[in-house]
């Protein structure tokens, strides 16, 4: 929960129309590298669990949901970098 708590603070509350984007696309760019970061890194350690709850599949279809704003964020920055 902590792991997320910092891209949706980030998404929900710094928006591109009330901050400059010079504020907002670095926040943006740390906030998914952050949760994509851990994301892997810990599921990397919960597969290698011994022993694993009932219906333990399901955190990682929550992990992609939250990981959909993350890709986007990333590609809208890394677009223009491509056509360069």
């Amino acid at each position: 929960m902590v792991i997320a708590l910092l891209p949706v603070t980030v998404f929900v509350f710094v928006r591109p129309d009330e901050m400059p984007r010079s504020v907002v696309l670095p926040m943006q760019i740390f906030a998914s590298v952050w949760y994509l970061t851990l994301s892997v890194i810990l599921s990397f350690l919960f597969l290698r669990l011994p022993e694993k709850e009932r219906g333990w599949p399901i955190y990682f279809i929550g992990l992609a949901v939250g990981a959909v704003p993350c890709f986007v964020v990333l590609w809208r920055w890394l677009r223009p970098l491509a056509s360069k």
